[in-house]
């Protein structure tokens, strides 16, 4: 029987799009978000923030830090993206408050921070240098708020394939978290010759200390089917959940999910904070271990894992842990072909001093969700995307998507 999880949760918001108009003539009004008239959504990036903030952010962190008080043992490990930080320094009191947080839990010792890509991007489908780039730009943040120096790493929605493995393990990496694809057992990637980067990537990685390339790569698996009581905490019983971790025979358990499982998704009203603290405390009763992806990674290291070989790409967030999600239909790859055109411009605009503004508007489109709500994927997995959309259609969510991509070089 299991004796050992690990708390993964991701913290992410997006900077939404609304159209370039009559009244919109500078890139901060485009990323205000769309406006509507939907009474089941609440419009524009600063409500959705502020709303997010009071069921979710504010109450999870103490929650949490809560918890980790009265159990010294219990580890967290949080990968939270650069665009939800910058909304935290853009949006006065209330981000500052969210920040604080989480700044608060780090601050305890038992929470680890993973790297990831800034903007929660597509990049590493796009282009080998510009994925780079993101990584190192969040290390920066990161280090720049918690004064804190990552060790793994996590991909867009849990993105990998071998490529992907590849060039986090020439990073440096020691482990990353991948979707429940293994059968949920942990594995490693074993490459005795890392790959070689071109050698304007390998610049980039030496101007900002990235690691000497690992030997190998831990991956930590999801358990799907626990994670999906905890993503509707509201309709599960304390009792069932630790059932349902019993039952899993493996050597790590792992939880891995959405920071706004706790009082976004699943409403404050739901007693979703009371079950998460009886949960934990059962498991303390049953000497459950709670590591960190690291922790967990160096307790496992001596094992003799098994190597698995991903040629194809998966991910969380669909019934077919690929990548439906963003690249699944004729708008989606449309639109993802015409952000591949705007490549080499975006690489001009980075080099250009007088055009910093245009390149990081230009790393926000590479935002997975602005794909995420062109989708239209059949039964439960449409039903959930169309409650994260503040668009009526997928349609209509390209369509705001290229006029915006469009718009951008003369703006």
């Amino acid at each position: 029987m299991p004796r050992n999880l690990c708390f993964y949760f991701e913290v992410h918001q997006p900077y939404r799009i609304n159209l370039p108009g009559d009244s919109v003539d500078n890139l901060n009004d485009v990323l205000q978000g769309p406006s509507g008239d939907n009474p089941a959504y609440t419009y524009g990036n600063y409500n959705l923030f502020t709303k997010a903030a009071k069921n979710c952010y504010i109450p999870a962190t103490g929650m949490w830090l809560t918890l980790l008080a009265k159990f010294p043992e219990l580890h967290l490990t949080l990968s939270i993206s650069g665009t939800f930080l910058e909304q935290c320094l853009e949006y006065g009191d209330i981000g500052a408050e969210v920040l604080k947080g989480f700044q608060d839990l780090v601050a305890t010792g038992q929470v680890e921070l993973l790297n990831e890509t800034y903007y929660h991007s597509l990049a590493s489908m796009l282009d080998e240098r510009e994925f780079i780039n993101q990584i190192i730009q969040h290390r920066q943040i990161i280090q720049q708020l918690f004064d804190y120096s990552t060790k793994n790493f996590r991909n867009t929605e849990l993105i990998y394939n071998n490529r992907v493995a590849q060039i986090v393990q020439s990073l440096g990496f020691g482990a990353t978290v991948i979707e429940d694809a293994t059968n949920g057992k942990l594995a490693k990637v074993r490459n005795n010759s890392p790959v070689e980067l071109e050698s304007n990537i390998f610049y980039l990685c030496q101007q900002s200390a990235i690691a000497q390339p690992s030997s190998s790569l831990t991956l930590l698996t999801k358990d799907y089917d626990l994670v999906s009581q905890f993503f509707s905490i509201r309709h599960h019983t304390t009792a069932e959940m630790v059932e349902r971790t019993l039952t899993n025979q493996d050597s790590l358990v792992g939880v891995f999910t959405d920071f706004e499982v706790f009082g976004e998704h699943n409403y404050i009203g739901d007693q979703v904070f009371e079950k998460v603290h009886d949960y934990i405390e059962e498991l303390h009763k049953l000497n459950f271990k709670f590591l960190t992806v690291n922790e967990a990674k160096n307790h496992f290291q001596t094992q003799n894992l098994p190597v698995y070989d991903c040629p194809d790409s998966i991910s969380w967030t669909n019934s077919w842990h690929n990548l439906v999600s963003w690249r699944g239909n004729e708008f989606q790859e449309t639109a993802f072909e015409q952000l591949s055109q705007t490549l080499i411009q975006s690489q001009k605009w980075q080099i250009d001093t007088n055009s910093q503004d245009k390149y990081n508007f230009w790393q926000k489109l590479t935002t997975s969700d602005h794909f995420y709500y062109m989708a239209d994927l059949p039964g439960p997995d449409g039903i959930v995307h169309q409650s994260f959309n503040a668009f009526s259609s997928s349609k209509e969510a390209y369509e705001v998507y290229t006029r915006v991509l469009n718009w951008l070089p003369q703006s």
